[in-house]
This record gives C-alpha cells, sequence and structure tokens, in this order.
C-alpha cells in the first residue's frame, strides 16, 4: 500500500533547550533512531520485530490512540489488520488509528532485561517510549507468556537532528524552513502543529488556547514529497477535492481533523482543518480564535 510506505509520523524527541515559539533556539537539538509509521495491515520493511506469537511467527511493535484510554503500546500480529492492548485489565483490540514502530537502523534498537526497582539503572540509554495512560508516560516492555511474547524496556540511541525525510510546512518570519508536527495531549487528545528548527516544541491551538508542549511530538516525514501537494481551498468545500488523499493530522473532540496552513501576521502556520460535515468546519491556527475560511490543505497524491 503506497500510503503507508511514504506517510510517516517520525518521534520528535529533543533534549538540552527551552525555547519561545519565535524560536532562536540552539541548534544542536537530536531526534530518536525510531519513528511510528502509520499501519494499515501491511508490515513495512523497516518495522521493528517484538518477538514471536505461539506459533513462532513474528509479532511487531504497535501504538494506538483512543480517546477513551490514551496512547497505548500495542501487539501486532503479522497478516492482522488490527492491534491488540490492554489498560485497566481490559484486553483491547483496535482498528483504527495504529502506528507501528520502525527504524532505518535497527542495530541502534535493543532489548535489556531489567526489573521494575532497577529501571533507573540504565543510564546512557534512552527508553522507547510507547505511549501514556493516565498522564503517565508508558515505555515499551516484553515478557514470555505462555509461549508467546507479551510488551509491557525498548532501548534506542540518540542521533541527528530534524529527520532529513521531514515533510517541510512553510518558512517563518526569517525565512527558516519549518516542519509539520503532531502532538499527542490528553486533555486535546492528537493535534497538528508547526515545529521549528532547534526547537524542542511544537505549536498549536485546541479549545482556543495556544499550545507549546515539549513531549509526545512527532514529525511528519515522507520518502516521497514529491507526492505531497498543498491544494487551495475552503470551508466546506474539501468534499471537491475529489481523487485527493487528505492527510490526516490527527483528532480533536473525537472529529478527524486534517492539516491545513495560511498566511497570517507575516508568517504562514500550519493549523487543523475540521471535515465539511463539522460544526467547526475550516481551519483553525494558534493565536486566532476564529475560524478561517479560506485556506490551503495538504493533500497526498493528489
Amino acid at each position: 500500500m503506497a500510503l503507508l510506505l511514504t506517510i510517516v509520523f517520525c518521534v520528535f524527541l529533543r533534549v538540552g533547550f527551552s525555547c519561545n515559539v519565535s524560536c532562536n533556539c540552539s541548534k544542536n537539538g537530536t531526534t530518536l533512531g525510531y519513528y511510528w509509521k502509520e499501519y494499515f495491515g501491511d508490515i513495512p520493511h523497516d518495522a521493528v520485530k517484538g518477538g514471536t506469537d505461539k506459533n513462532g511467527n513474528p509479532t511487531y511493535i504497535g501504538q494506538v490512540y483512543s480517546k477513551e484510554y490514551e496512547l497505548l503500546p500495542a501487539t501486532i500480529y503479522y497478516g492482522c489488520l488490527t492491534a491488540t492492548a490492554s489498560a485497566y485489565n481490559k484486553r483491547l483490540e483496535f482498528a483504527k488509528n495504529i502506528k507501528i514502530l520502525c527504524s532505518h537502523d535497527q542495530s541502534t534498537v535493543s532489548w535489556v532485561a531489567t526489573k521494575n526497582e532497577e529501571t533507573p539503572l540504565l543510564t546512557n540509554c534512552h527508553l522507547v517510549v510507547g505511549g501514556s495512560e493516565v498522564g503517565q508516560t508508558l515505555n515499551i516492555g516484553r515478557v514470555n507468556h505462555n509461549g508467546r511474547t507479551v510488551f509491557r524496556v525498548l532501548l534506542a540511541r540518540f542521533f541527528g537532528t530534524i529527520p532529513n525525510d521531514a515533510l517541510p510546512g512553510s518558512l517563518d518570519e526569517e525565512g527558516d524552513v519549518t516542519f509539520i508536527g503532531q502532538v499527542y495531549i490528553k486533555e486535546h487528545e492528537l493535534l497538528s502543529g508547526t515545529l521549528y528548527r532547534g526547537c524542542s516544541k511544537i505549536y498549536t491551538s485546541a479549545h482556543a488556547f495556544v499550545l507549546t508542549p515539549d513531549k509526545n511530538i512527532k514529525a511528519l516525514c515522507t520518502n516521497k514529497p514529491y507526492k505531497f501537494k498543498w491544494k487551495v481551498t475552503r470551508v466546506r468545500e474539501l468534499h471537491k477535492l475529489t481523487n485527493c488523499h487528505l492527510v490526516i493530522g490527527g483528532s480533536e473532540v473525537g472529529l478527524t481533523v486534517y492539516i491545513g496552513r495560511t498566511f497570517y501576521n507575516g508568517i504562514t502556520l500550519v493549523g487543523k482543518v475540521f471535515q465539511d460535515d463539522a460544526s467547526n468546519a475550516g481551519l483553525w491556527i494558534p493565536g486566532n480564535n476564529q475560524r478561517i475560511d479560506d485556506f490551503e490543505v495538504l493533500t497526498y497524491n493528489c
């Protein structure tokens, strides 16, 4: 499936500095050697294997978003369209909002045996973040249970800066390229926003609030940037973009949101676009508590 192979939300995690959104920041931030791809049933070639099932077949590491249960690590079984996770002592199966853990250099990812009380001793290592539950960060672990590997610490090394395959979003007021991000915030769900090179935060908004969180951030990446186009449109006319895939940016108030942008106060800002039949249809950007009727929306293979 072409979409699976080209659209990636890479994990975007930086350390060692803070900044304002205008971002006169140090350029020495680092990102991780792993990333999450949208999962539609096909296992990508760079997927990280997590273990085996009871028949000895490989399993893979997933992540699922649910408004009710937040952002959960999960198991993906080869040949299955769904991902299996657990929350509050419940076994859960998800058929949408699934990502699969991948790495282009799997030598940077390794499993390390540990115990609960010894996990803090794993210094000089990065514990792979699998999600968030009850406001707490979840890492990824595994154990052999009844003849199969169940995920319940996975380590990765830091390297690089913003991924070189990150998709540009626009330019800031200084003419520097910005990028398209996605962030999970428990109170506001899964939001799209703007990333600035050298900055640890994402610039986004929800319910009239400007937000600049610095964790649970991903950057939109692709190995086929020419497949993406910004298409001029306006409120309640998304349906006219036939034969186009609108790139999904996340979810808010239980509704799917797409990725849009507009020129505002001298800069181009990335924001969220609600679908035509929503009461708040149109583009919403940080710093402007009014719907924007005319805007560009990000499309794929259009």
